[in-house]
């Protein structure tokens, strides 16, 4: 039987802003962990799959495009504005094999056993309650269905928080690092850690793909002033200094990264990785 070739009519304006602009589709930050999750997902005829942390569309587009119009992928995510970002590529991809659902992942409301495959990009470390949401992931995959999750580790940019851990040590800042610690703590488990976690929702894993890559900047401004390290850490980062230090504290650590990166010729952050493969008995 032919195929219908509807691709073969299909045509794409480049010179149309939506077009243009959902090009730009992929925060670099992600891109990192995806292409590991992209390599590791098992590929599969009408596929129900399942999204967990799908913000503004990757890898959930890559992946409705991947697995083709047999299959349907559900995203769930509390940002809003992420997710009308998201179907807003997704029109001008033409991609429709999607739904999205905007809300929490502790309580994801499927019925047991609904999904074939279930991912999250570095999403599932980000949640309020890992273990509640894991539990649910377990819940709501059918039996030998797939989870594929990724997930930055505890020593991410340990060449900054040496820098920060001890300007605020010379600063006789020692509650604020104790602050420090607990910050990476709350987002990062380490891979015993998340293999525990993982476990705990009866899943069986198959491989662990860890690594590491280096995110690489000029020197410390350049670090302190990238778009995506003012919106994803620096917040976090400005709670844990006395407001009165704040500027003293942050000067000093911006000097001493820059001094880092004069020796070493660039500023090169660490980035730890893990890819679980992950299956439902």
């Amino acid at each position: 039987m032919p195929n219908n070739c509807n691709y073969l009519n299909e045509t794409f304006d480049i010179s149309k802003e939506d077009l243009t602009s959902s090009w730009d589709e992929v925060c670099l930050w992600s891109s990192y962990f995806g292409a590991i999750l992209l390599d590791t997902v098992k590929f599969l005829p009408n596929a129900n799959i399942l999204d967990i942390g799908c913000g503004t569309g990757f890898p959930l587009l890559e992946i409705a495009q991947r697995f083709g119009k047999s299959s349907h992928i559900t995203g769930i995510d509390p940002w809003a504005e992420a997710v009308n970002r998201l179907h807003y590529k997704a029109k001008a991809m033409n991609v429709n094999n999607y739904d999205i659902l905007v809300q929490k992942a502790e309580e994801l409301p499927f019925k047991n056993g609904n999904f074939d495959i279930i991912v999250s990009n570095v999403g599932i470390n980000n949640v309020e309650d890992p273990s509640k949401v894991i539990s649910e992931c377990s819940r709501v995959c059918k039996q030998n269905g797939q989870l594929v999750m990724t997930t930055n580790l505890p020593e991410t940019m340990i060449e900054f928080y040496n820098v920060f851990r001890n300007v605020l040590n010379a600063s006789g800042l020692t509650k604020e690092i104790s602050l420090l610690d607990k910050h990476i703590s709350a987002k990062r488990m380490t891979l015993d850690e998340n293999v525990a976690l993982i476990q705990s929702g009866g899943f069986i894993i198959n491989n662990i793909k860890a690594g590491s890559f280096k995110l690489r900047f000029l020197n410390g401004t350049a670090f302190l002033n990238h778009h995506f390290i003012k919106l994803a850490f620096l917040p976090s980062w400005k709670i844990i200094v006395p407001a009165d230090l704040l500027e003293t504290v942050f000067s000093t650590i911006e000097n001493n990264l820059n001094e880092l990166a004069l020796k070493d010729g660039e500023l090169a952050l660490t980035v730890p990785y893990a890819c679980f493969d992950c299956i439902k008995p």
